[in-house]
């Protein structure tokens, strides 16, 4: 199975890549920055796409051909929303079998990162 992982760079795709990786996974990782992109295969991922997921055709482009989408919309980023936004319209335009989206539990506490998780 081919997993999209988003916010490769974060401490909860950290945690996630190896393990799927470790039970047979293909991880196709997404992150903002190429400057990490090494450490980011060495945690098992087998490829690396750099840019920023608000743009819906580029999110589109990282999620053909896989079979799931674990989104992590990255604390902190002001483009959570629309990242979050893109990743609906990927998933209706490339229809992958599994999305998962990573929110928190509270989101109706008045914090911006909780009102983006609750918007989307």
């Amino acid at each position: 199975m081919t997993i999209l992982v988003t916010a490769a760079g974060g401490n909860q795709s950290r945690r996630l890549t190896p393990k799927l990786s470790a039970m047979g996974h293909q991880v196709r990782a997404v992150r903002v920055s190429a400057d990490k992109e090494a450490e980011t295969r060495a945690l098992g991922a087998s490829e690396v796409l750099i840019g920023d997921l608000s743009d819906v055709d580029l999110y589109t482009h990282s999620l053909v051909g896989c079979d799931a989408v674990y989104h992590i919309g990255p604390a902190g980023r002001w483009t959570e929303l629309e990242m979050g936004h893109s990743m609906i319209e990927a998933a209706r335009r490339c229809r992958p079998p599994h999305v998962v989206f990573s929110s928190v539990l509270h989101s109706i506490i008045d914090i911006v990162r909780h009102r983006f998780k609750r918007d989307i």
